[in-house]
C-alpha cells in the first residue's frame, strides 16, 4: 500500500491553489471557490465569524454598529478569514449558479447567522461586502476608503471619475452613455478613467447634455466640475460619497467593510492612528448603523500606543493562534481517507516505539499530548515539526516561514515527496532544507560556499546519504547552543533520528 493512498486526497493529484495564498484577484472565481471549499471554520475563525455576525445583527437598526479587530501572527490566516467573510455576506453567486454558502462548510450557528443576514438585508436595502489592504493605497486614508468602497460597486478608484459615473447615474444618463461608448467598441469605465483626454467620452457626453455646444467646452467643463487632483477630503464629505455609492433606492443595504492590514498603515504613527479612528467611528456612526468595520493587524489592540488609540472603535476582537493553523493544515493538506483510519491506527501503534524514542533526552523529546497527533499529523512526527519550528525561528528574521501559506505549502511538499512510498515512510527532517535553502541564501544564513559543500556531496560515495547528512548539519548549527540550547547535537544518535524516513521496512496493511 503507498502512502498517498492513506489521504483523502491524492498529495501527487492536486496543488494548492494560488501557493496557499488569498488571493486579492476578486475576479479569479477558481481560486476563490477553492478558498471557500478549503476554509476551516473552527477554533478562532468559527469564533470570529460567530462574533461579528452576531454583534452586527444586535445593533443593526439601533444608529451605530461596532467594529471588529481580528489579530494574529504575520500569515496566520486574517486574510483569509476576512476575504471568506465578505463572500459569504452576500452570499456570492458563481457563474454556474453555485452560491458561497453552498460550497463554505459551516457550523449551523454560522449558518443561522447568515441567514438573519439575509433576512434583515431584505427589510433594508440588500447586502454589500468591500474589502482591500488598507495599507496598499495612496493618499489619506479617507481616500483609500473610498477606493475600496468604489471598486466594490464597480465604479473607478479614482475620485473624479467616480463621481463622474455617479453624477450620470444621478441624471438617469449613465445607460446612454454606455450604450453609445459600446456601440464604438469602449468600456466606458476605461473611457472615464481618461475623463479629461477621452475623445469618445466627450463626444458622447456632448450627446447627453447638448447645451455644452461643442466638445472642447465639455472638456473644460468637466475639468472645471471634476478636479484632476484630489487626494484629501474632509470626512464629512467621505460619508456623503459612501452613501451615495452604495445606496440602493434610497436605502443603505447591510454592509461588512473590511480593512485589511490597518497596524501596517498606521506604523506605530499616533496621528495616522486618529485619523483612522476618526474614519470608523463617522463610518460606523453616522451611515445609520447599516456598515460595519472589520480590520485586521498582528497585534492585539492593547499591545502598542498606537494601536490603543483605535481599541474603542473595535470593541468585537479575536486572535488567531498556532492551534487554529494546525487545523487548517491537517483538514487541508493532512486530511485522510477514513476507509484506512484502522490501518494507519495499527501503523502507529506498532511503531509508536520507534516514534516516542526519537531524540528522547532532548526539549522537543514526546510529549504526551503527541499521541493524539500521529495519525492525523502522519506522515509528519511530532518530534520533527518542533524541529522544523525551532530551525524556523532561529533563520528566519522576516517571520514570513511562519505563515500558514507557507506551512500549507511546505506540508503539502513533504507529503508529496513520500506518497509513492510504502505506507510506514515518514518525512526526514532534513526535508526542510531543500525547502529553505534559496530563502536562506538570499537573506545570508546559508553561505554559498557551504551550499556548495554540501552539494559537492552527491558526487561522492554514498552521495545523497551523505548530503543529506551535512545540511541536516546545518540545520542543527542554527540552533541555540547556549541559553535555550534544546539539547540537539550533530551526532550518530540525533542524526539517525533525525534522518530515518521508515518506521518499519516490513510493514503492509492487515
Amino acid at each position: 500500500m503507498k502512502t498517498k493512498e492513506l489521504f483523502l486526497k491524492d498529495p501527487l493529484s492536486w496543488t494548492l491553489a494560488n501557493e496557499g495564498v488569498s488571493s486579492n484577484n476578486d475576479a479569479d472565481e477558481a481560486t476563490l471557490r477553492y478558498e471557500l471549499e478549503t476554509f476551516v471554520c473552527e477554533g478562532e475563525y468559527e469564533s470570529a465569524l460567530e462574533k461579528i455576525l452576531t454583534g452586527y445583527l444586535s445593533r443593526l437598526g439601533g444608529g451605530e454598529q461596532a467594529g471588529a479587530w481580528i489579530s494574529g501572527f504575520y500569515g496566520s490566516g486574517k486574510s483569509h478569514l476576512v476575504k471568506v467573510l465578505r463572500y459569504l455576506w452576500t452570499d456570492y453567486q458563481f457563474a454556474d449558479g453555485t452560491k458561497a454558502r453552498e460550497i463554505c462548510k459551516l457550523p449551523l450557528a454560522i449558518v443561522e447567522s447568515l441567514k438573519e443576514l439575509s433576512t434583515r438585508g431584505k427589510q433594508h436595502g440588500g447586502l454589500h461586502s468591500a474589502g482591500g489592504t488598507l495599507k496598499a493605497g495612496a493618499g489619506d486614508v479617507r481616500m483609500r476608503v473610498l477606493q475600496i468602497v468604489f471598486k466594490s460597486v464597480g465604479l473607478p478608484t479614482k475620485f473624479s471619475p467616480a463621481n463622474f459615473i455617479m453624477d450620470l447615474r444621478r441624471d438617469g444618463k449613465f445607460a446612454n452613455l454606455e450604450k453609445i461608448l459600446k456601440g464604438q467598441g469602449k468600456d466606458p469605465l476605461i473611457e472615464a478613467d481618461r475623463l479629461y483626454t477621452s475623445k469618445a467620452l466627450h463626444e458622447a457626453y456632448l450627446e447627453l447634455y447638448p447645451h455644452h455646444d461643442s466638445v472642447a467646452n465639455v472638456g473644460k467643463a468637466l475639468q472645471a466640475q471634476y478636479p484632476a487632483k484630489v487626494e484629501n477630503i474632509h470626512v464629512d464629505e467621505m460619508i456623503a460619497v459612501i452613501r451615495r455609492a452604495i445606496e440602493r433606492d434610497g436605502k443603505l443595504p447591510c454592509t461588512v467593510l473590511v480593512l485589511d492590514e490597518i497596524q501596517q498603515y498606521i506604523n506605530n504613527n499616533p496621528d495616522v492612528a486618529n485619523e483612522v479612528q476618526e474614519v470608523v467611528e463617522a463610518c460606523q456612526k453616522r451611515l445609520d448603523g447599516m456598515l460595519t468595520i472589520v480590520g485586521t493587524g498582528q497585534s492585539a489592540l492593547s499591545d502598542t500606543p498606537a494601536l490603543q488609540r483605535i481599541m474603542g472603535r473595535f470593541p468585537i476582537k479575536s486572535h488567531l493562534k498556532d492551534n487554529d493553523v494546525d487545523k487548517v493544515v491537517r483538514t487541508v493538506v493532512l486530511q485522510k481517507d477514513p476507509k484506512h483510519k484502522k490501518t494507519l491506527q495499527k501503523l502507529v501503534g506498532d511503531c509508536s516505539g520507534e516514534i516516542t524514542r526519537q531524540l528522547n533526552n532532548t526539549k522537543i523529546a514526546t510529549l504526551p499530548e503527541d499521541e493524539g497527533e500521529y495519525a492525523p499529523d502522519f506522515p509528519l512526527l511530532p518530534v520533527r515539526r518542533r524541529f522544523w519550528k525551532h530551525v524556523l525561528h532561529h533563520t528566519d528574521t522576516t517571520g514570513t516561514t511562519a505563515q500558514m501559506r507557507t506551512q500549507l505549502r511546505v506540508t503539502h511538499e513533504a507529503c508529496r515527496s513520500v506518497a509513492d512510498r510504502d505506507v510506514g515512510t515518514v518525512v526526514p527532517a532534513d526535508f526542510i532544507y531543500d525547502q529553505l535553502a534559496s530563502d536562506l541564501l538570499s537573506s545570508g544564513e546559508l553561505q554559498k560556499r557551504f551550499q556548495e559543500i554540501i552539494e559537492e556531496q552527491r558526487s561522492k560515495a554514498h552521495g545523497d546519504l551523505r548530503r543529506r547528512i551535512c545540511a541536516t548539519v546545518f540545520l542543527i548549527n542554527k540552533l541555540p547552543d547556549a541559553e535555550g540550547d534544546l539539547g540537539i547535537r550533530a551526532d550518530a544518535a540525533h542524526l539517525a533520528d533525525l534522518l530515518t524516513d521508515s518506521l518499519t521496512a516490513n510493514f503492509g496493511p492487515s
